[in-house]
C-alpha cells in the first residue's frame, strides 16, 4: 500500500520486532516507546548499531512523534485503550502521516479474529479500559481521523491489519 515509503515509525513497539523489519528493508524505521522500555531494549538487541533505525523516548498518549512518515505501525496497541482513547491516538497522528501515508493497525479484530472474545476478557479483568473492536469501530475512529481506504487484511488466525490511508 506504500510502495514508495522511505520512513516509517513504529509505535509503542517495545523490541522493535517490526521497526527492525522495516529497516532490513530499506526503510528508515523509527521506534517510540517509554524511556525505561526504549532503554532496556535498546541494549538487549543492540538497536544502536542499526544505522536505518532512530530510537525516540516518549509516552505516544501524550508526546507527539518527532518527524514525518510514510507508515506508522500500531501493533498491538488499540487493545490496550478504550474507544475514545484510540479516536485521540488516531487523530494526533495522522499530522506525522505524510499525504498518500499508510496507518496500520496490527490486532485482534472481533468478528474476524478467533481469540479476539477471550482476549477481550483479558483485557477487562488486566486493564482498567482495554478491549478487542470490530472492524466497524477501526473503520469509523480512522474515518474520524480524516483518513479513508480503509483495509483489513488478516495475517492468520487470531490478527489482522487494518490500513487506512491519508488522502494528498
Amino acid at each position: 500500500r506504500a510502495p514508495h515509503a522511505r520512513e516509517m515509525l513504529d509505535l509503542g513497539g517495545g523490541p522493535g520486532t517490526f521497526a527492525r523489519a522495516f529497516a532490513r528493508r530499506g526503510l528508515h524505521a523509527t521506534l517510540l516507546d517509554r524511556p525505561e522500555v526504549i532503554e532496556l531494549v535498546a541494549e538487549r538487541y543492540d538497536l544502536r548499531s542499526i544505522p536505518e533505525l532512530s530510537l525516540q523516548s516518549g509516552d505516544f498518549l501524550d508526546d507527539s512523534p518527532a518527524g514525518e512518515f510514510d507508515i506508522i505501525l500500531l501493533a498491538n496497541i488499540t487493545h490496550i485503550y478504550d474507544p475514545a482513547t484510540n479516536t485521540r491516538l488516531i487523530g494526533s497522528l495522522v499530522p506525522q502521516l505524510r499525504p498518500g501515508g499508510v496507518l496500520a493497525i496490527l490486532d485482534f479484530v472481533r468478528g474476524l479474529s478467533e481469540f479476539a472474545p477471550l482476549f477481550a476478557i483479558t483485557m477487562l479483568l488486566n486493564t482498567e479500559q482495554g478491549g478487542t473492536y470490530a472492524l466497524e469501530e477501526y473503520t469509523r475512529w480512522l474515518e474520524e481521523a480524516g483518513l479513508g481506504e480503509v483495509r483489513c487484511t488478516s495475517i492468520d488466525l487470531d490478527r489482522q491489519l487494518v490500513t487506512a490511508v491519508r488522502g494528498s
